[in-house]
């Protein structure tokens, strides 16, 4: 159906989400140590600034031609790493202030997607937040261990979908009914389901903000991805709202969904 083209805009969201939580790291094999991006690339041949342990300070990295990290050497431009690796001048490991910690937003700041509110809180009491060109909400934790995005669509931006809101409409079907819901949130999991996989679970769950549908990836997902992933899904006034977690160990919805968002019912 080329109606799910538009839906389909949550898969690119997701892998979005999922590649910015593949979390960039240090590697290690049999020949040294390498970074990895997080994206599936690397720096070869080149310096890099890196923040390893994510405390807001950066130290400088020279990588061979195949990725490898130098260590206690001088570098081919005949600057001096120490035996982590890290640039010094006269014995000094060079620091550089990536982010501190009033980079982040805290609690009492609130974003708004459509008729949603975050507030930072909980495992979100500290984080960073961008919106994207799409008015999607992308935000990390301040560990960098849990991922969030949060969006909106008007269904009436699309023919097809539209269509579909204007024949319930003709035929006196409220839009906010439980059968709407359900038609809409089957379309939605049967897209998303085709291009990811069978979920563990899937629910209808209240929270504060109202009635979601509730798609839950566990720890069969985890054992091949890394990740934890839970997608929420609510249609509401001709609008479909999407909030998916990411987390490198069990995302608490119940928390997330109960003290980080608010909907105007």
């Amino acid at each position: 159906m080329r109606a799910l083209n538009k839906i389909i805009f949550l898969s690119f969201c997701f892998s979005i989400l999922l590649s910015g939580n593949a979390f960039a790291s240090w590697q290690k094999d049999d020949t040294g140590f390498w970074w990895d991006n997080g994206d599936g690339s690397y720096p070869a041949g080149k310096w890099q600034w890196i923040d390893g342990n994510q405390d807001g300070t950066a130290e400088c990295y020279y990588f061979d031609d195949k990725g490898y990290m130098l260590e206690n050497t001088v570098t081919p431009d005949l600057y001096t790493v120490d035996e982590s690796g890290a640039w010094t001048v006269d014995g000094v490991v060079q620091k550089r202030i990536t982010e501190s910690e009033s980079d982040f937003s805290e609690s009492g700041h609130e974003y708004k997607v459509g008729d949603i509110s975050f507030n930072p809180s909980g495992r979100f009491s500290q984080i960073s937040a961008d919106f994207h060109d799409d008015g999607s909400l992308y935000i990390v934790s301040a560990d960098g261990s849990s991922t969030a995005v949060i969006m909106n669509m008007d269904l009436e931006s699309d023919a097809e979908l539209r269509e579909k809101v204007e024949l319930a409409e003709d035929l006196g079907i409220d839009f906010n009914s439980q059968e709407m819901q359900n038609e809409f949130n089957e379309m939605f999991i049967s897209t998303f389901t085709s291009e990811f996989g069978e979920p563990e679970s899937i629910s209808d769950s209240s929270f504060n903000s109202g009635n979601w549908r509730w798609i839950h990836y566990g720890d069969s997902y985890y054992s091949q991805n890394g990740l934890y992933v839970d997608i929420l899904t609510r249609f509401y006034n001709k609008t479909m709202y999407s909030i998916m977690l990411a987390c490198d160990s069990p995302c608490d919805v119940n928390a997330f969904m109960n003290e980080c968002i608010i909907t105007t019912d």
